[in-house]
């Protein structure tokens, strides 16, 4: 009776053990793994979430091309439009008199007139 009070109480020992461990495995369980449903909903939520950051990144990529066209246009425009300016003042530098020559000759041709009056005058 003595043996199996001991073994009795050795089988006792060895599930509480092994209750224990199954506890153990089961808190681990529960704290590091997920359930696989929950890995392949999350699989798929970053799945839908990776599309659609492609999709903008190819949408910005695309509106960077079209901006990058737009400034060699609006720089080929400037450059064409700096050009034609750089012409226009030519041409109005040969086509105008500055305003202190057209001064200068004004008064030169008062004092013309003035001196031809005096010589009229005094051929008079």
């Amino acid at each position: 009776l003595r043996i199996k009070e001991e073994e009795i109480q050795k089988h006792m020992e060895e599930i509480k053990k092994l209750t224990a461990g199954i506890l153990a495995v089961q808190n681990d369980l529960q704290q590091n793994y997920i359930l696989a449903e929950k890995y392949h909903e999350m699989e798929g939520m970053l799945a839908r979430k990776v599309d659609d950051l492609n999709k903008e990144l190819r949408e910005l990529q695309q509106k960077c091309a079209e901006v990058t066209g737009e400034k060699e246009r609006l720089q080929e425009e400037s450059a064409r439009q700096r050009s034609e300016v750089l012409v226009l003042q030519s041409r109005l530098q040969g086509q105008y008199v500055p305003l202190e020559q057209v001064e200068a000759l004004e008064r030169k041709l008062s004092c013309t007139i003035e001196g031809l009056k005096a010589e009229l005058d005094s051929q008079a």
